[in-house]
């Protein structure tokens, strides 16, 4: 063997490896995710009667909005990992906003902040969901020499929407 079939043979060994490290079963379209109790991003509540159309359709939804967030971004210097909370009517309208970094860092905040405010107003609903929870997490890895790397992960939840409070018996 020859030093350039040893170092091919190297290299190949060095990425099955790698495959296997990683869980590559033999077929890239036959990977399996680890399974997991909670919705996934992109995933729609599983209760949903149409579950193939909504899944569909709220992967569309934060496809669209994934882009107006990332153009507004403007990442700060550090590691940062912010998450924004909020509740949506059908008309995509937003209602009790919340932001939190883990570890604590307010020009992180206001930057994810910034972005979702500037990404709005967002579509309505989609599937017909009459409201959703919509979890955003702005991660991001900054350094004042230019090297970075930024994510957003989207989750669009199905809520179940408030119902009317029972009228009170009239009193006499």
């Amino acid at each position: 063997m020859n030093l350039r079939t040893f170092s091919a043979a190297l290299i190949c060994s060095s990425i099955a490896l790698s495959f296997q490290c990683a869980g590559y079963d033999g077929a890239f379209a036959q990977t399996k995710a680890p399974a997991k109790s909670k919705p996934q991003p992109n995933q729609a509540h599983p209760a949903h009667p149409n579950n193939a159309a909504l899944q569909t359709a709220v992967n569309a939804y934060l496809d669209r909005l994934r882009p107006k967030l990332y153009r507004n971004w403007l990442i700060p210097d550090g590691n940062n990992n912010v998450k924004i909370v909020a509740t949506l009517d059908p008309s995509g309208t937003t209602d009790g906003v919340q932001v939190t970094s883990s570890p604590k860092n307010d020009p992180a905040e206001q930057a994810a902040s910034d972005a979702f405010s500037k990404a709005q107003p967002l579509e309505s609903l989609p599937g017909g969901l009459q409201k959703a929870k919509l979890e955003l997490d702005f991660i991001s890895k900054a350094d004042p020499h230019g090297d970075s790397s930024s994510n957003i992960n989207t989750t669009l939840i199905q809520v179940q929407a408030d119902k009317p409070a029972a009228a009170a018996p009239a009193s006499h």
